[in-house]
């Protein structure tokens, strides 16, 4: 009896010793560097913070009238504020209701010119929910 209580001792012993060895054993670690970072580029004194597969777009009005809002759209073409981007309209449309008219601007890619623009326009009031 007690060498076989032995016997199922060592080899629990055996299979934790093992399970140990298994778990604890040091291994390589493949880490590739992500190409979501953001790429920071130097270019004649003037730094650029771009984030390569992203756009930066932000949403400036909905309209259910298709004539305002291609006047606001027109309207907004002229503002300032808005050089150096890019204003867009689009025409969303959902099964069984009016079709909606969206205002959205695509700002550069430079983060660093970005976001100042979008602050100018948000203390302007041009936009007044910032989703980006």
């Amino acid at each position: 009896m007690f060498l076989r209580m032995l016997a199922y001792l060592s080899l629990l012993a055996l299979a934790g010793a093992g399970w140990l060895g298994y778990r604890l054993y040091p291994r390589e670690l493949n880490i590739a560097p992500s190409h979501d970072a953001l790429h920071i580029d130097i270019r004649d004194g003037r730094a650029r913070v771009i984030h390569p597969r992203r756009l930066i777009v932000t949403l400036i009005g909905r309209q259910t009238d298709e004539l305002f809002a291609y006047l606001l759209f027109e309207d907004l073409a002229g503002v300032p504020e808005f050089h150096g981007a890019e204003l867009l309209l689009s025409r969303e449309a959902a099964p069984k209701m009016p079709p909606e008219y969206v205002i959205t601007l695509r700002l550069p890619d430079d983060l660093l010119e970005a976001i100042p623009l979008l602050a100018r326009l948000v203390a302007t009031n041009w936009i007044t929910d910032l989703t980006w």
